[in-house]
């Protein structure tokens, strides 16, 4: 055993076990007593073996001292991607992609060493870096791995407060034998030990470890049966799942044609696998930052996706950065949506109408863009390719939601549901965030819900009737609007679900096709405005998109016919396809990109056909992956 000792100190793994041990074992002398000291050694320095793997281990040493433990953790390995993404899966019960809070605090509130909801949520906040109340996949892999390195840290730390000075065998041998008489005749170790700093990312790592790995991924699967090759329903591949039954635009055609030739072929690398190329200036955090929302919804009238723009007024030249980045509400159920894809075009206010640039580069989960500007106005276009923001295949709700109750007096009332919707509905629509509507605001939201604005009169009258704060509208007065329409008799209950549905509102009162947006322009002076613009439909911008994916693109001369390119544009997440009309005629062509692999695109077919005016070009579609974790291979043929 004394070779393995030596081997061991020649690994910075060797110190890692040495204080795990000595922390459960109050000293490097002596033995472990029982087998859950093992687990709990092995847990304290990054390894997680199932019970059954503990007993085997137990069985065959007789006794298990340090060396014994540095061979025993030796075998064993930290979490490994399979066994996150297993553990993910475990907690993520809904199967969103996304570990809620509540998902969270089931699991570690009812198993193991339960620990209280206070500091549940505590743990969950630290994690959660985009603070959306939610943890994907990259964040819970960083905190299991971040508590990891820091237990080890902090069982290093304790191990000096035990043994001392470790070059001092005399003094470590002493003071190992005074740890073992004072836990034995004074129960649990002193005070200062259990409320040190330190302590906190030991006992959270315990605790993660008991909660996560034992109860859940280890009640359900052995680290053994974890090395078997995966199934299909495993986490890489419930992209596909999600989407595959909705339409066949949602993912690669099923049958390649193997007599496929295409005129153009790219291949772009998993998303998940993205670089930050862009970062923050210096001195960042102390730079001027003003923040609004927005959001994408469907218009009932034309059925395209819109959008509310804005002003930027800029007093002098100045470097600006521009950031946008999608929210998820505790009303929205869709998964895509959370993920999809938002870009920010910025466009100078002159005779052309000039773009200046757009958020092609990702910042975490925001999309920005720096540019040094001249003093004007400009226009800001939100813009989304619309692969996955899409209209619901049905209006089916299994649990249809009420959104009127009876009182104990016989009074029509709003059901508690309707009060939270129209809660969330009133953040959504107070875009500077400052807990009240305004006139523009609640126009915005008229115009959305209902297609009109709301006059002078009807918005004094709504003052006069609720009560303004400061000459907007509180979140009380606006429920206490929908309240009033409640009581009225000839109200037109399709009329209120009609407005829900064009917030992106299904019947069960989740929002589940629309996708709100917040935007911030940042600068080193304060001397910029943002204000809010008009509602435009965002395919409207794509006169600007065009004028950057031909200059940024790689244009092919399609096969068999003249005068006919296709550009192909592509970032780190999404490709743009634009079809260059140069004949002197228009043109009918067929598209064809249903041998592409990993694929979603914004159109109901991977299979269309265009109409190109001469001497003009076309945007055909949008593609993005499917599944972010997996390279996207486009194939593109274009026939007449």
């Amino acid at each position: 055993m004394n070779s393995l000792r030596i081997d061991f100190k020649e690994n910075d793994s060797y110190e890692d076990f040495k204080a795990a041990f000595i922390c459960v074992n109050d000293g490097a002398k002596g033995y472990l007593k029982t087998s859950d000291e093992l687990l709990k050694a092995l847990q304290g320095c990054g390894r997680n073996p199932d019970q059954r793997t503990i007993s085997r281990y137990w069985k065959e040493y007789n006794k298990i001292g340090l060396d014994e433990f540095c061979e025993i953790a030796s075998k064993e390995h930290p979490p490994n991607e399979q066994e996150l993404i297993q553990a993910f899966k475990a907690i993520d019960t809904d199967s969103n992609g996304f570990i809620s809070i509540n998902e969270f605090i089931d699991v570690f509130s009812k198993e193991g060493d339960a620990m209280e909801i206070k500091e549940i949520r505590k743990i969950m906040d630290e994690a959660d870096l985009n603070k959306d109340q939610m943890l994907n996949y990259k964040e819970f892999s960083r905190l299991i791995i971040d508590t990891i390195q820091k237990s080890k840290k902090a069982a290093r730390s304790q191990m000096k407060k035990i043994v001392g000075h470790a070059d001092d065998q005399e003094l470590f041998s002493n003071r190992s034998r005074q740890s073992s008489k004072s836990s034995k005749s004074n129960g649990p170790r002193s005070k200062d030990y259990h409320e040190s700093d330190s302590d906190y990312e030991s006992k959270k790592h315990d605790k993660l470890n008991k909660n996560l790995f034992k109860s859940e991924l280890n009640r359900t699967r052995s680290i053994d049966s974890l090395k078997s090759p995966r199934k299909k329903s495993d986490f890489d591949d419930q992209f596909e799942r999600r989407n595959s039954s909705k339409s066949l635009n949602r993912n690669s055609s099923p049958k390649k044609n193997k007599n496929f030739e295409p005129d153009f072929e790219v291949k772009i690398a998993p998303a998940s696998e993205a670089r930050e190329t862009l970062k923050y200036p210096k001195n960042f955090k102390k730079w001027f930052h003003k923040s609004i929302k927005g959001g994408f919804y469907f218009n009932e009238i034309s059925n395209g996706i819109i959008a509310n723009s804005f002003a930027l007024d800029l007093q002098n030249e100045s470097s600006l950065f521009f950031s946008i980045e999608t929210f998820k509400t505790p009303l929205h159920t869709n998964y895509e949506i959370v993920n999809m894809d938002v870009s920010l075009l910025i466009v100078k206010n002159n005779k052309s109408l000039s773009v200046k640039g757009f958020t092609e580069n990702k910042i975490e989960n925001k999309w920005c863009t720096r540019l040094d500007l001249s003093p004007g106005r400009y226009y800001l276009f939100p813009f989304t390719t619309g692969c996955h923001l899409k209209r619901r295949a049905s209006d089916y709700t299994k649990n249809e939601i009420k959104l009127f109750q009876k009182d104990l007096n016989g009074k029509t009332t709003l059901s508690r549901q309707f009060k939270d919707a129209l809660g969330v509905i009133f953040d959504l629509f107070d875009l500077d965030s400052n807990g009240r509507i305004s006139q523009d605001e609640l126009n915005l939201h008229s115009f959305i819900t209902a297609n009109e604005d709301i006059p002078d009169e009807e918005w004094k009258f709504v003052g006069e009737l609720v009560g303004f704060e400061k000459n907007e509208l509180t979140k009380d007065g606006f429920i206490k609007l929908h309240a009033i329409e409640a009581k009225r008799e000839d109200k037109d209950v399709d009329e209120i679900n009609k407005r829900l549905a064009n917030l992106g509102f299904n019947k069960s009162l989740s929002i589940d096709q629309s996708c709100p947006f917040n935007l911030t322009v940042s600068s080193e002076e304060e001397n910029f405005e943002i204000l809010l613009s008009e509602i435009y439909e965002t395919k409207s911008s794509e006169t600007f998109l065009k004028q950057i994916f031909e200059s940024k693109g790689i244009s092919k001369r399609v096969k068999g016919l003249d005068d006919v390119n296709l550009i192909e544009y592509h970032n780190e997440f999404w490709s743009c396809l634009i079809l260059q009309n140069d004949s002197r005629q228009d043109l009918n062509v067929f598209v064809d990109c249903s041998n592409s692999e990993n694929c979603l695109s914004n159109t109901n077919d991977l299979r269309t056909n265009v109409r190109i005016k001469s001497k003009k070009n076309k945007i055909i579609m949008y593609l993005t992956h499917l599944n972010p974790r997996k390279e996207m291979k486009i194939q593109c043929s274009v026939t007449s």
